[in-house]
């Protein structure tokens, strides 16, 4: 222990060091005189490679949107083909539309057209907004 120096033994310089005094820059006029002038930089190329997705090799069969688009169209034709909802629909429209949509035998056939707008519009609604891409089904 008796080889070794007390921080506050160490000599303090108060001068500040002159910039052409520093390394730095006599690094940096050095390699100025090495750089060619008439020498080209080539821009680097950022290769990007596609994340790859490991197979699931237990599903065997996977449904395609069209396919996902079928059986949600299905579900709500057997929705709308209940006679209640039929009823309450139609209960609506008559009360938007008139009373030409429905007859004493039943549903006019320009009442029917009516129908058939709503079940498009809410299958087009439900198509829109969800995605059925992110719908996994396992078969």
């Amino acid at each position: 222990m008796e080889n070794t120096t007390n921080i506050n033994e160490l000599p303090i310089e108060t001068t500040p060091p002159e910039n052409r005094n520093l390394p730095e820059g006599q690094i940096n006029s050095s390699m100025n005189r090495m750089i060619d002038p008439n020498a080209t930089i080539r821009e680097e190329k950022h290769v990007r490679f596609q994340e790859v997705l490991p197979v699931n090799k237990e599903s065997r069969f996977e449904l395609k949107d069209t396919h996902k688009v079928i059986i949600l169209s299905t579900i709500l034709f057997l929705l709308f083909s209940d006679p209640k909802v039929k009823a309450y629909i139609m209960n609506i429209l008559e009360v938007i539309f008139g009373k030409f949509l429905k007859s004493e035998k039943g549903t006019t056939k320009i009442g029917l057209a009516f129908y058939a707008c709503v079940f498009g519009s809410i299958l087009l609604l439900c198509i829109s907004f969800i995605d059925l891409s992110a719908i996994k089904l396992a078969f």
